[in-house]
């Protein structure tokens, strides 16, 4: 991977969960530039205990 000084920053905009149990995710790059490309995110999540 090439040194970046200011990699792509993801903002999620909106989230939900669909009836099939998927999360899906709206997101912009705030420092988006044309000559960025950006072929995925990991997203790592956890779950929470409800009571």
């Amino acid at each position: 991977m090439k040194n970046q000084p200011n990699p792509p920053i993801p903002q999620i905009n909106e989230a939900w969960i669909t009836n099939d149990q998927q999360i899906n995710l709206k997101w912009q790059l705030l420092n988006n530039t044309d000559s960025e490309t950006i072929d995925g995110f990991v997203i790592y999540y956890r779950a929470i205990n409800s009571k």
